[in-house]
């Protein structure tokens, strides 16, 4: 017999991802957990540019195993990365489609920049005079949610969270108060990103937010670095499912790990800068702290949005700082933004589910490059190499453009 209060709880059951480190989450965890970065030049974008690019790519994937030539030709590469994660998220859930009322499964799915891959593409052919029929449902920042209905049949609520790099945490934290609040039973969550067009390099190379590191990709991404000087782009998808307790146990799913908070804020700040003072982000790490019941002294792990960029390192330090006061001292985080690049709004979903693993696996992943730090960045970053350590609560920050701030915390899962 289950209590009354496994009705309120949220828990993980699967996950599934796909990024430049790994092609599904078993691979990812261990390139990761040996600081393996995934970052390097791309020899794809070079039409107006004179120099490389560097960035995280998808590597050895066969798209064509996994989709008809049809659906190639017409799932932009975003939506392709999301249905591949949820595969392999709902493989590992082990839910039976007959069984489950679908009525009651949402699904929130978001992205960033969504189908700018397309629109590109589109834009270049010498056939732009005749445009396909499907041009505007791949574009649609909503279709990979529509896609994913598709292919399960789910009829519950569905949207497309769009937070800038907050995405991911969105779409948890929405599906996550939807559990809640008794309106489904379980939720698809996540985020893809496939941003590796030449437009989207030129504009943020011009906002001066991309790491010039060329001759040594491995080592661009280097967060809380005092040689940062930017993030780096990357592609992926990063899909969680969500259930409300007492139907994984009804169901005998597996449960990987406890949703015990989401917070989201805005800092109404700068259009593409955080406040500097760092309070934004301790007023969100205490409000999650404050509705979840957490004493912060309790936080084992911090995943920080950590992107390697002189400002938003600067105010997560001091956010941090603010809200955790003398517990930093034995506060232990780290950015695995280091060895994946910036996934953008996949990039949240995508931590969230290494914060998982590391729940699992007692075990912190590394800040890779990090062998000069700064000094205004004095934190425990774990720095170049993991550690073991037993976690119990873990939070994962993110902060996007357009002062999107987020932060999930995540619970060992204990049944009673």
């Amino acid at each position: 017999m289950h209590s009354n209060r496994d009705h309120d709880r949220v828990v993980i059951t699967g996950f599934g991802a796909i990024s430049p480190n790994g092609n599904n989450t078993n691979e990812i965890w261990k390139n990761l957990s040996n600081g393996l970065s995934g970052i390097d030049v791309t020899k794809k974008i070079t039409k107006f540019s004179s120099r490389p690019w560097i960035c995280g790519e998808i590597k050895s994937f066969s798209f064509d195993s996994f989709f008809s030539s049809k659906e190639l030709r017409r799932l932009d590469r975003y939506t392709q990365l999301i249905l591949i994660a949820c595969d392999e998220a709902i493989t590992m859930s082990g839910w039976d489609l007959q069984a489950i009322d679908l009525q009651k499964v949402g699904i929130f799915v978001g992205t960033s920049l969504g189908a700018i891959g397309t629109i590109e593409n589109t834009m270049a052919s010498p056939r732009k005079n005749i445009v396909s029929p499907l041009f505007t449902t791949s574009i649609m920042s909503n279709s990979a949610c529509c896609e994913i209905g598709l292919k399960y049949q789910i009829t519950g609520p569905s949207f497309a969270p769009i937070a800038a790099c907050s995405t991911g945490n969105y779409s948890i934290g929405i599906g996550f108060n939807a559990i809640k609040n008794s309106d489904i039973d379980a939720a698809i969550v996540g985020a893809g990103e496939a941003p590796l067009s030449e437009i989207i390099f030129q504009s943020c190379d011009r906002l001066k937010v991309l790491s010039r590191n060329f001759t040594n990709p491995a080592k661009a991404s280097c967060p809380f670095s005092r040689d940062r000087d930017g993030f780096v782009l990357s592609e992926g998808a990063a899909i969680l499912i969500l259930e409300r307790l007492s139907t994984a146990l009804l169901n005998n799913h597996q449960v990987f790990a406890e949703v015990i908070g989401c917070e989201m804020s805005t800092d109404s700040f700068h259009l593409t800068s955080p406040n500097p003072s760092g309070r934004p982000i301790a007023s969100l790490i205490q409000s999650l702290l404050r509705k979840t019941g957490v004493n912060r002294e309790y936080i084992d792990y911090i995943n920080c949005h950590g992107t390697s960029t002189v400002l938003n390192d600067l105010a997560e330090t001091r956010g941090i700082q603010l809200a955790f006061q003398e517990s930093t001292k034995s506060l232990d985080l780290s950015s695995t933004k280091s060895m994946t690049g910036h996934l953008l709004g996949a990039s949240s979903a995508l931590e969230a589910i290494l914060c998982v693993q590391s729940i699992r696996n007692s075990f912190i992943l590394p800040t890779i490059n990090l062998k000069n730090p700064d000094p205004n960045c004095n934190l425990n970053y774990t720095p170049n190499t993991g550690i073991s350590k037993n976690i119990n609560i873990a939070i994962s920050n993110s902060f996007g453009f357009g002062g999107h701030n987020s932060a999930l915390c995540l619970a060992k899962f204990k049944e009673q």
